[in-house]
């Protein structure tokens, strides 16, 4: 799907990757999960702790994330 955007997108074609994967994924909005606005807080400390992790493990700073990892775990309910 993505190649068939990124193709379109090279060839000045103004077709959304909704149209294009349309005809191939079929959407059940009735299983759909929306996040919720009362865990706003808890998904943005976890974006973060995320970006945190990610950069430790690309930089090979691997101590510190095993405790970031631990932290997000935490934020679980």
């Amino acid at each position: 799907m993505h190649a068939a955007w990124v193709y379109c997108k090279e060839n000045g074609l103004t077709h959304s990757l909704h149209e294009i994967s349309e005809p191939f994924i079929k959407f059940d909005e009735g299983k759909r999960v929306k996040p919720e606005k009362e865990a706003l807080l808890v998904y943005r400390k976890q974006k973060e702790l995320f970006r945190q992790i990610s950069a430790g493990l690309r930089s090979g700073d691997s101590g510190s994330v095993f405790d970031k990892r631990s932290e997000m775990l935490n934020l679980l309910p």
